[in-house]
């Protein structure tokens, strides 16, 4: 809807604030955006003081614009700004939906900017805005919601003013989850705040137009009515200082928003007349609005909720072929956006009719429609999980075929005298390489086999904070970091004394139910700690038990290594051992019988 999509232009104007929306308006071509991107990188070159907090937000804004991230990140790096060269790979990450790679750079940047720039408020604002709108486009309500409120904490100490945008943004991961009275108390919460912020009226309007939408949700229409009414309060009262950037089309916008919100509510009350005059005034409202390029699918936003509010009139009015013409018209243009009120529920709407007009077979359809709807995005991180593990099956089959292939064109090419000759010159040089390998391997197997597993007890990545860093922020980051050191302790003892990592089925959810906690938990826990993603940390315990396996126990085979320490795959078992030890599974195996032999 239009207040869904004014929500996100405020968050990037509250991340950008220093930069002019013409910039922005400028930047619609692709090309001209990235010449612009360009030249700032060179001009950043020859000067580098240029590169204020202004510019590396321009830099960042059009990186992500025009998918340029490895260009930007190596820049950044040149400069030694690693943390936005953290943040550009985050951004980066957010494009492939990979959770572990975006979890890893976001922990990394957040790590580097709270830890080396004393200036970093505003891009830790800016670091965890961009997660958090991941988090709730991909169904990570949880994750989302433990981020915003650290980030609440964060700016409470430093007494910075994003308490708006952070209410307005929990009560958005509320409503998502469809917990809209969550979503009311967090956005009452939010006009209480001082209006202190730039955009502080903007956001108000925001919020309320956002809990006028969770009561309608919940079928509370007077209250939805008594929200309306603060949306045009708030657009009336908005001092000069605190005039929009966006100009008279925020009043506008804020008007048609109120005038669709009492048109709805006044329907389910069956008071047509002012139905009929709020969908006049809308109509007026509307053919006064300057739609800006910038803002993509704003005109479909706008038909799509007027079709809405004239959907739900028809219906209440009994005149259903009306009716579903006009949801037709809406479920076309909004379904793709999300742009009405009520979206999720189009299949419920659609079968009502269907059922007023006698059609019971089309109204069971749609109702399955509905059901199907609701498991899909029930089911959607399962989805992803399963997707992934299917994409690692078929990159190990198609190495295989490859393989396979290779080996056949081999055969047939070759002629017997050539495969005759090579032979024996392969021989020759087996010989004399295998007894060079079998030294190389010996030296480091001696030195491999008593190797200390590369999982650090406790790494206290905070032992470098800045000595003047205010004492009140140290003492929360220090009780936040003995947290993760608990857990990450307690992670160890538990994996030591189960030994569960020999389940190739482990997960983070699982070990998080062991333990009494949550995934996220777990998965900041060995970040912070051990510098590792989940699987690389729990492969690491894997390898060592296959050391072990293989230094204790004679003429054992290397499938029931791999299987018994917790891999499903042999080629990743064999490729992280080397990558390890130096040498494969079974050169390893050969160094432990020969010493045994040598015994």
């Amino acid at each position: 809807m239009n207040v869904k999509k004014k929500g996100k232009l405020i968050f990037t104007l509250f991340f950008l604030s220093f930069i002019q929306l013409s910039v922005i308006a400028q930047s619609q071509d692709m090309l001209k955006m990235k010449e612009s991107l360009f030249a700032k990188m060179d001009s950043c070159n020859n000067d580098l003081l240029k590169l204020d907090q202004k510019e590396k937000r321009l830099i960042l804004f059009t990186a992500n614009t025009i998918g340029e991230h490895e260009v930007v990140a190596r820049f950044f790096k040149q400069k030694k700004l690693f943390g936005e060269e953290y943040l550009v790979q985050m951004m980066k990450y957010v494009s492939k939906n990979n959770l572990d790679s975006i979890y890893f750079y976001y922990k990394k940047a957040e790590n580097y900017y709270l830890n080396n720039d004393k200036e970093a408020v505003l891009f830790i604002n800016v670091l965890r805005g961009q997660f958090v709108s991941w988090c709730v486009l991909n169904s990570y309500s949880e994750l989302a919601i433990n981020t915003l409120k650290q980030n609440i904490e964060y700016n409470s100490v430093r007494k910075v003013d994003a308490d708006l945008w952070t209410y307005m943004s929990l009560m958005e991961i509320y409503r998502t989850v469809g917990k809209h009275e969550q979503a009311i108390e967090v956005g009452k919460m939010g006009l209480k705040q001082p209006n202190l912020h730039p955009q502080a009226f903007e956001l108000k309007i925001t919020i309320c137009c956002e809990i006028a939408e969770s009561y309608y949700m919940l079928g509370d229409y007077q209250r939805s009515l008594a929200y309306s009414d603060s949306i045009l309060a708030y657009n009336k009262n908005i001092p000069d200082k605190f005039q929009p950037e966006f100009g008279a089309n925020v009043h506008k916008v804020a008007l048609f928003n109120f005038y669709m919100f009492k048109s709805v509510a006044y329907s389910f009350q069956k008071d047509f007349d002012q139905v009929s005059l709020m969908l006049q005034k809308m109509e007026d409202v509307y053919l006064r609005v300057e739609v800006l390029e910038s803002l993509n699918n704003a005109i479909n936003e706008m038909y799509s909720q007027k079709y809405w509010a004239n959907m739900v009139y028809n219906y209440q009015k009994g005149d259903y072929s009306k009716a579903m013409e006009y949801l037709n018209e809406s479920k076309e243009l909004a379904i793709p956006f999300a742009l009405t009120p009520d979206y999720k529920n189009t299949p419920k709407w659609e079968a009502l009719i269907l059922e007023k007009q006698g059609k019971y077979k089309e109204a069971n359809l749609a109702l399955k429609e509905l059901l199907h709807l609701t498991d899909s995005i029930n089911k959607a991180h399962t989805a992803k999980e399963i997707s992934s593990l299917w994409a690692i099956f078929e990159v190990d089959k198609a190495q295989q075929a490859k393989e396979n292939s290779e080996q056949r064109v081999k055969i047939i090419a070759v002629s017997t005298s050539t495969i005759i000759f090579l032979a024996i010159i392969l021989i020759i040089y087996f010989v004399v390489t295998n007894k060079k390998l079998k030294r190389k391997n010996m030296l480091l197997f001696k030195q491999q086999k008593e190797m200390l597993s590369p999982i650090p007890v406790i790494v206290n990545r905070h032992a470098e904070l800045i000595p003047e860093r205010d004492s009140e922020i140290s003492q929360k980051e220090g009780q936040q970091q003995n947290t993760e050191q608990t857990l990450y302790s307690r992670i160890i003892e538990f994996l030591k004394t189960t030994k569960q990592y020999t389940d190739p089925d482990i997960s983070r959810d699982s070990l998080a139910k062991e333990l009494g906690t949550n995934r996220q938990y777990i998965i900041g826990a060995i970040s912070d700690n051990a510098n590792m993603s989940f699987n690389e940390f729990i492969n690491s315990f894997r390898i060592d038990y296959a050391r072990n396996l293989l230094l204790n126990e004679e003429d054992i085979l290397i499938k029931e290594v791999y299987t018994e320490a917790g891999f499903k795959n042999r080629n990743t078992f064999s490729q992280l051992f080397k990558e390890r030890f130096g040498m494969s599974p079974s050169e390893f195996r050969d160094c432990a019988d020969e010493e045994r032999t040598r015994e």
